[in-house]
């Protein structure tokens, strides 16, 4: 549920970013940010870990 939040309030912003930087860097870094957000959950010991990597930093990568 978190992740749906924050991948729709992310996509003004991710928008805008494209606009700026163009697509090439914004889905680079969007691919960056995914790949070592689920190579962190590994390490998660808390749910409050996942909520922060999952939800948080892979929406807005997959937003990208």
């Amino acid at each position: 549920m978190i992740s749906f939040i924050v991948y729709g309030i992310s996509q003004p912003f991710i928008g805008a970013l494209v606009d700026k930087y163009g697509p090439r860097v914004v889905i680079s870094f969007s691919t960056i940010l995914v790949a070592s957000s689920i190579a962190l959950t590994a390490f998660a010991s808390n749910f409050w870990h996942l909520l922060i990597l999952y939800g948080l930093f892979v929406s807005i990568g997959v937003g990208g």
